[in-house]
């Protein structure tokens, strides 16, 4: 018997039944066998189907999907694993509308000793999502990678110069998974 039963409104987190009695659908996530709800609004439960979702206010708009490229600020790491906040778009990163991301060392885009060698603390990236929450990313892809970096050094963006990036202001040269994208090229460089 699951958890909640249909039309019941629930929070974030809330557990809704067990992984054997339904799958996870849109506004939940499995989380050590137990299916939850990952956005507020209300459950509906599909018997024929054997799936139990949450639909809440642009329920489907709110979480991300698998495969879907996303932007993201890293946060915090260390040589395997770093923890992003991440958003459909540039702009959303730097808001309260952020989610929670994991990038772990085997999805960095080319085989590294060190996560540190693809991307830093405060960088930020496209990425690709690879799991329903909690968010897993992945940077292997075409157009995946750094989008915007900092220099290590004195914290001044960096730019692209050539297949590296180089802080204009200290003269540092940093390696990173660079993305086609990144957005500050070589001939944009501020003056001294």
């Amino acid at each position: 018997m699951p958890f909640v039963k249909n039309g019941d409104v629930v929070a974030p987190g809330d557990p809704l039944c067990v992984i054997e009695e339904y799958a996870p659908g849109p506004g939940t996530y499995e989380d050590d066998g137990i299916v939850r709800a990952s956005i507020p609004g209300t459950v509906r439960i599909d018997t024929v189907n054997y799936v139990i979702e949450v639909r809440g206010p642009s329920a489907e708009k709110k979480v991300l999907s698998p495969k879907e490229v996303v932007y993201g600020e890293v946060v915090s790491m260390r040589n395997e694993l770093a923890q992003l906040k991440v958003a459909r778009s540039f702009d959303e990163v730097f808001r309260a509308r952020a989610f929670s991301a994991v990038l772990h060392i085997s999805q960095a885009g080319k085989p590294v000793d060190s996560l540190y060698d693809v991307v830093r603390p405060g960088d930020v990236v496209k990425a690709k999502v690879l799991s329903s929450p909690p968010y897993q990313l992945s940077l292997k892809g075409p157009r995946l990678g750094v989008i915007l970096a900092y220099c290590s050094n004195c914290g001044h963006p960096l730019y692209k110069v050539g297949n590296q990036l180089q802080c204009p202001y200290c003269g540092r040269v940093e390696d990173r998974l660079i993305s086609p994208d990144y957005i500050l090229k070589a001939k944009h460089q501020p003056k001294k």
